[in-house]
């Protein structure tokens, strides 16, 4: 595996390969979760953070059925992971997922495209 080999602190597991039991020797770990087996899985792994997605129409993945507020509710509802939502998240619609409360919201252009519409230059901003 690429992540022992390089002696990385920490791994990604895509969904299809979370592994059937604790994985030692990284101090973080994440996974792919798009259902509810593979956030037993990630349980059973000992994953730290699963990125559930899309919850919302993102530009990466075109067309991919999306969770939308009620999906992510019910698949993340008593979910014993840390879970952070992931696919189209923006400043505006984070705020409808409160309820169960992610550990982190995780985007790229959702956020970056705000930053840049308040700040063409790209000049150093929080966001």
């Amino acid at each position: 595996m690429l992540a022992r080999k390089v002696r990385a602190d920490g791994v990604h597991w895509p969904e299809a390969l979370i592994p059937l039991r604790p994985q030692r020797g990284f101090r973080l770990q994440t996974c792919a979760a798009h259902n509810r087996s593979a956030i037993r899985l990630a349980k059973r792994a000992g994953i730290d953070l699963a990125l559930v997605s899309p919850i919302f129409a993102t530009n990466s993945h075109p067309g991919a059925r999306c969770l939308g507020v009620s999906g992510y509710r019910a698949m993340v509802r008593n979910s014993e992971v840390a879970i952070a939502a992931l696919g189209g998240i923006t400043a505006k619609n984070a705020r409808a997922l409160v309820d169960p409360k992610p550990a982190a919201l995780a985007a790229i252009s959702g956020f970056m495209t705000q930053a840049l519409e308040h700040n063409p230059t790209g000049a150093k901003t929080k966001i």
